[in-house]
């Protein structure tokens, strides 16, 4: 079963004494919804919690890019909870408080030049991270874990692969309603040779924290890690959502697009189940 995941920062659910009972010790509620609960503290870290597995290749990944001097928290430490959730362990991160508001709440407020100077900045970022190199072997999240793909529904996990044309299978197979003539004829447009290259999962608005017009960082990483070159790219057009002129910006963010590669994801999408 995939894992529920949510993009709201939806706190309607937790009750007011819970909500002040937190307060009287400083400590704020960012979001707390399905599986994951972030809590800001008076010394201005954050700490989140959930599913073991995507924490642990949370922290792996903020620990990997905070090498690459990208914007992002430091992460301090990970720790073993003993809540469980789903039938699967949770985890705790303890990292730094990232300054400044959501791309998503003040993209309404800026000029078309402003927008587009602060989506070449992360066309940087994400060059950067495209640059690094990448284990030999792997295809997955990070820290040798699985494959965390985030879809419409749900968040399917796989692997890890060793190959593209493993991971090719494995995407194949989520899509088990896909009549057998349109996934023969999938299958011939598959390609083995991409660059594997590291890779965020989740670009949208509300994943990038500004501040006077400059990124202060990247968060949620959960589903980061290496994947082929055209990852980031089909899932910020599939998937990233935000305000409805964010994708006129596409060719600002990537330095190349991977126009086939989406048709594909976007066919198969057809018959998603789940």
């Amino acid at each position: 079963m995939p894992l529920p995941v949510s993009k709201k920062r939806d706190l309607s659910h937790l009750t007011k004494e819970e909500i002040e009972k937190h307060a009287s010790q400083g400590i704020t509620i960012l979001y707390d919804f399905n599986i994951s609960t972030i809590k800001r503290y008076p010394d201005n870290t954050v700490t989140k919690s959930g599913d073991k597995k995507r924490r642990e290749s949370e922290f792996a990944a903020l620990r990997f890019v905070e090498q690459l001097d990208i914007p992002t928290p430091h992460a301090y430490e990970i720790k073993e909870s003993e809540k469980s959730s789903y039938g699967e362990k949770e985890a705790t991160i303890r990292m730094d408080f990232v300054e400044g508001q959501t791309l998503e709440s003040v993209w309404p407020t800026l000029s078309v030049e402003e927008k587009r100077d602060i989506c070449r900045q992360l066309r940087e970022i994400l060059d950067t991270m495209r640059n690094a190199e990448p284990p030999a072997g792997h295809i997955g999240s990070c820290g040798g874990g699985p494959v965390f793909d985030s879809r419409l529904y749900g968040i399917k996990i796989g692997g890890p692969f060793t190959n593209e044309a493993e991971l090719n299978e494995s995407i194949l197979d989520i899509w088990d309603l896909t009549p057998k003539p349109m996934r023969d004829t999938l299958v011939k447009h598959q390609r083995t040779d991409h660059r594997i290259v590291f890779s965020h999962g989740d670009l949208h608005q509300g994943n990038i924290m500004v501040k006077d017009g400059k990124i202060t960082g990247l968060i949620d990483w959960e589903v980061a890690g290496w994947y082929p070159e055209y990852w980031d790219y089909v899932k910020f057009c599939y998937l990233s959502g935000g305000h409805r002129d964010w994708k006129d910006y596409t060719k600002d963010i990537f330095s190349q697009t991977y126009d086939d590669e989406l048709l594909f994801h976007l066919a198969l999408s057809r018959f998603q189940r789940g």
